[in-house]
């Protein structure tokens, strides 16, 4: 018998104002990104039941 051990590790970090704010800067812009896609997503489905595939995520728009 073959088993499989996973295991996954927390980290908690506690970074400085100067690190802080550069982690805001580049995840912020992430964030949206992330979020704007799943919206259009979300949105193709409730429309026509389909899902987008990956490879044609590049151009999406969002108001």
């Amino acid at each position: 018998m073959n088993t499989k051990v996973l295991k996954a590790y927390k980290f908690r970090i506690y970074p400085m104002k100067a690190q802080k704010t550069k982690m805001e800067r580049i995840l912020n812009p992430c964030r949206w990104v992330y979020n704007g896609t799943l919206t259009c997503r979300k949105n193709a489905w409730v429309k026509d039941q389909k899902s987008i595939p990956k490879s044609s995520r590049r151009g999406l728009t969002w108001p």
